[in-house]
């Protein structure tokens, strides 16, 4: 991927409202597909500081942990 990742948002949020990627004190949270049906557990979480990360990864079938958004956002 070249160039620099500034926003990921789901194309299709649950519920209308504007889903974005939930950064924790270890960073992005993504599950790893190796672990199937169990990539979102805690023990098999993949953790990045940056966004243009979280894409190459998304790009190899991680899936990043989303949250909602305040609506004043």
């Amino acid at each position: 991927m070249t160039g620099k990742v500034i926003r990921i948002e789901r194309i299709s949020p649950r519920g209308g409202v504007t889903e974005e990627p939930d950064p924790t004190e270890r960073g992005y949270c993504l599950g790893n597909p190796m672990f199937g049906a169990k990539k979102h557990h805690a023990e098999n979480a993949v953790f990045v500081d940056t966004l243009d990360e979280a894409a190459e990864l998304i790009l190899k079938g991680f899936s990043l942990r989303m949250g909602a958004m305040p609506e004043s956002w």
